[in-house]
């Protein structure tokens, strides 16, 4: 009934009006596989040429670049605006393409910096050379050699009373030798000092640049500090030992204040250095405040042999062992000591022994060397009566206990 009047037409026609806007599907069997254009394939191509490292490299890169104009905002923001982007853009291929090869620009042409930040001291300040540790080397084992022969000759003529001992070394010889001593003390320093300032890397005199706010070569400084202190000691012993306005003792306890005014610019003299470094150097503190202790002990006693003997042999040792360390830190020949090497700190051990006992030979055989002499000469002089002696003499042999 309802088809005769008319109401199933109009249902047919609604149908197929709604079908007639709907998008035709194509059919999937005449679908073809696109090829990737050339911009794909070169980003491919680059993609596997680059290794794991690039890659890494790349991204943080990409990570740490950003817009000069960029302001800093909160965590909560910075993934709001992060998810944001991500659902606004997507990288197309070209891009990748083109950011690839900047940075593989970029890592041709790339040179780190390196920026410190600015320090106090000085940027400038040397750690030493060869010359600035032989030198001292140098005075310090002549000192030692003529202390092992002074004592040892003043030794065997106290023993020998006779008055060809008393001949040999009276009393005036023995101030002339003195005020010599002091004399060489005091030429040994200034050259010394001069040579720490006005060679051609010394400060020449300028301790502090007020322009770069920065100190001048405090090692040579320290240096030519340790030699002032040795020119007093020989400016004192002239004093004494030329007229009578200082005590006799003075000029021991100056050399004393000298060993140890050494051994504590020395005792600071070693931050920030390597390991043998600082061992060679806390060796030599050894024989330096050795020989302080024993310019002390020889302000009270006075005349004893052994204290004088072993101030000869400790000098002795700071001499060689200066000549060690200029060695090992500043070796003249191509092969370079490993300075984190504790095999190395173990020999650079045995060899402070070496020096030692080469010191001990060595005065040892001064003094053996220096007696036999005396004796050898006593025994061709010929026999003297001792009444037919000036009073001077013997009472300059009577005094030389004393010296």
């Amino acid at each position: 009934m309802s088809s005769y009047w008319g109401h199933g037409g109009r249902d047919d026609r609604a149908k197929e009006r709604k079908r007639s806007f709907q998008r035709s599907r194509p059919s999937t069997h005449d679908r073809r596989a696109s090829l990737p254009c050339t911009s794909q394939l070169e980003a491919m191509r680059l993609k596997h040429a680059l290794t794991p490292r690039d890659l890494k490299v790349h991204e943080e890169v990409r990570e740490v670049r950003s817009h000069p104009h960029a302001r800093r905002v909160s965590s909560d923001e910075y993934r709001g605006h992060e998810a944001a982007v991500a659902e606004s853009h997507i990288s197309t291929v070209p891009e990748l393409t083109e950011s690839f090869r900047r940075m593989l620009r970029s890592r041709k042409h790339r040179v780190p910096s390196l920026d410190f930040p600015a320090v106090s001291g000085s940027c400038e300040v040397t750690m030493g050379n060869f010359k600035g540790h032989a030198l001292p080397g140098s005075f310090f084992l002549i000192s030692g050699v003529w202390w092992a022969v002074k004592y040892s000759l003043w030794y065997a003529t106290r023993r020998n009373k006779s008055a060809g001992a008393a001949r040999l070394t009276t009393r005036a010889t023995q101030h002339r030798l003195e005020i010599m001593e002091g004399a060489t003390m005091l030429c040994f320093s200034v050259i010394g000092m001069l040579a720490e300032q006005f060679t051609a890397d010394g400060p020449k005199l300028h301790l502090y640049d007020s322009s770069t706010q920065h100190w001048q070569k405090l090692m040579n400084w320290q240096h030519t500090t340790m030699y002032l202190f040795f020119g007093l000691a020989g400016a004192t012993s002239l004093t004494v030992h030329s007229t009578s306005a200082a005590p006799l003792a003075l000029d021991r306890l100056l050399l004393g204040l000298a060993f140890f005014n050494e051994g504590f610019l020395f005792l600071y003299h070693l931050h920030g250095r390597d390991m043998l470094d600082v061992h060679v150097h806390m060796l030599l503190l050894y024989a330096v405040f050795g020989g302080a202790l024993v310019c002390l002990l020889e302000v009270f006693h006075r005349g004893n042999v052994l204290l004088e003997l072993l101030r000869a042999a400790l000098c002795l040792l700071q001499g060689s062992w200066f000549w060690q360390i200029a060695f090992v830190l500043y070796p003249p020949s191509e092969v370079k000591w490993d300075q984190a090497d504790h095999n190395n700190v173990m020999f650079i051990t045995m060899c402070y022994s070496w020096h030692l006992a080469f010191a001990l030979v060595i005065v040892a055989v001064a003094h053996t060397t220096v007696t036999c002499l005396v004796r050898s000469k006593l025994r061709r002089m010929p026999p003297m009566e001792m009444g037919l002696l000036k009073p001077q003499e013997r009472d300059g042999d009577s005094e030389d206990d004393v010296l």
